[in-house]
């Protein structure tokens, strides 16, 4: 490919106690960290990072003065593009062939695969199911039909020589599609936009609930349960259209009602549609105490913007013409939840006393603070109640009062002042 390589050389050779990394899973920005040191130094066209065992691989793209480092849905939907465009530039595409993703990636894939006329396969989350869709086809004799599959958490795997990912072949991939695309005066990130352009901007976010103490997985079952007992009406302003509960293998439709059967083995998974805009996913980890949430908000499609009537506009001595367009929009917004603890024990003692035995715990130990009891409740379980409390019971008009907010903001905020009474 004739592609020169800077090597990080504090990270060349094999290091059990991983000194330069401290979680060394290319998932993680931090993991890229040494790399970035090196290519301020050399300059570069991509940046790659795989895990010591070479399954997964992320990459970085020089950026003005920075780095932007591609998630692991940008670099699926690249390189499915790539070797779908090669493939059918070629012509070899075989009658039948289909791409495999899992349940928790980019939909941005399936508009993709549909564009060159290939079927995409979604399974549930682990590379064995992917595999599983290769095993299949092997025994029919048609393992040729497999053209590529991804996970979300930087797993790639083309072709069917292996049945887990492959950080080794990926690596090789981006390499050969970032000099087909300089070949082209382009970038990775010229062609992502491209991508968007084409296919409609996706935007995909992973938030971890990780979870603390001895009853953690108990605690993960439990939110998965609330969540399957208190289906939201709507997320981030926008309805939710379809419930699919892959436990119960059923997928029903809220507006409708109706429900169709999900082909797929039962997991503990839940899916929010929220109609074109996108998606919200919850699982539990299966060997973490945590609950993953995969959030896909789509850009609005021409056909959910509303245009006004052309009106008459005039400036001045000169006249125009001005068309309003409105089209709905989901926002995803962190935010700082309060909560406080204030149990009244007596006298300023008594309250002294109390504050003695908290620190006295977790003096040694700044986490086992969590675990102090207090009337019969960890300080954990007490904050968890509290932060649920206010999370579960914003009003409706409150968030449609939110939602104002936020049009405000986008519409107006071109950095003036906006005062927003609620």
């Amino acid at each position: 490919l004739g592609v020169n390589i800077a090597l990080v050389e504090c990270q060349e050779k094999p290091d059990g106690d991983f000194k330069t990394c401290e979680y060394p899973n290319p998932e993680t920005d931090a993991a890229l960290n040494e790399s970035y040191k090196v290519a301020r130094e050399v300059p570069c066209d991509v940046i790659l990072g795989t895990d010591p065992d070479c399954d997964r691989v992320a990459i970085a793209i020089p950026d003005g003065n920075g780095f932007k480092k591609i998630t692991g849905n940008e670099l699926g939907c690249l390189l499915m593009d790539y070797i779908l465009k090669a493939r059918t530039a070629r012509k070899d595409i075989p009658e039948g062939a289909i791409t495999v993703r899992s349940i928790v990636s980019s939909p941005l894939t399936d508009r993709i695969s549909e564009a060159y006329g290939v079927t995409m396969k979604s399974v549930l989350t682990g590379f064995k199911y992917i595999g599983g869709e290769i095993l299949e086809l092997e025994q029919k004799g048609e393992q040729d039909k497999f053209i590529f599959g991804f996970e979300e958490s930087c797993g790639y795997l083309k072709g069917t020589y292996a049945r887990d990912k492959d950080a080794v072949v990926a690596s090789m991939l981006v390499c050969e599609l970032a000099a087909a695309l300089k070949k082209e005066g382009k970038s990775i990130l010229d062609a992502l936009d491209g991508l968007y352009e084409t296919y409609g901007y996706y935007l995909t976010y992973v938030q971890n609930i990780e979870l603390t103490g001895a009853d953690a997985m108990e605690k993960a079952a439990n939110m998965m349960a609330e969540l399957r007992n208190s289906v939201p009406e709507a997320i981030g302003g926008a309805k939710v259209t379809v419930v699919r509960d892959y436990r119960t293998s059923i997928s029903k439709n809220i507006v409708t009602g109706e429900e169709t059967p999900i082909l797929l083995p039962k997991s503990n998974v839940l899916e929010f549609i929220l109609g074109n805009a996108g998606s919200v996913i919850a699982r539990p980890s299966g060997t973490e105490p945590k609950v993953k949430f995969y959030y896909t908000a789509v850009a609005p499609t021409k056909e959910q913007i509303t245009l006004d009537k052309p009106e008459i506009i005039r400036h001045g001595n000169k006249f125009g013409v001005k068309i309003k367009a409105v089209a709905p929009s989901i926002h995803f917004i962190k935010a700082n939840v309060t909560t406080e603890i204030a149990p009244i024990v007596g006298s300023e003692e008594q309250a002294k006393d109390l504050i003695s035995y908290m620190e006295a715990d977790s003096k040694d130990n700044p986490e086992a603070i969590w675990d102090v009891n207090i009337f019969g409740k960890t300080i954990e379980q007490l904050v968890e109640e509290g932060i649920r409390t206010k999370t579960s019971k914003m009003k409706e008009e409150s968030q449609l009062k939110l939602q104002d907010t936020m049009e405000k903001i986008v519409n107006e905020g071109n950095g003036g002042l906006i005062c927003i009474i609620i």
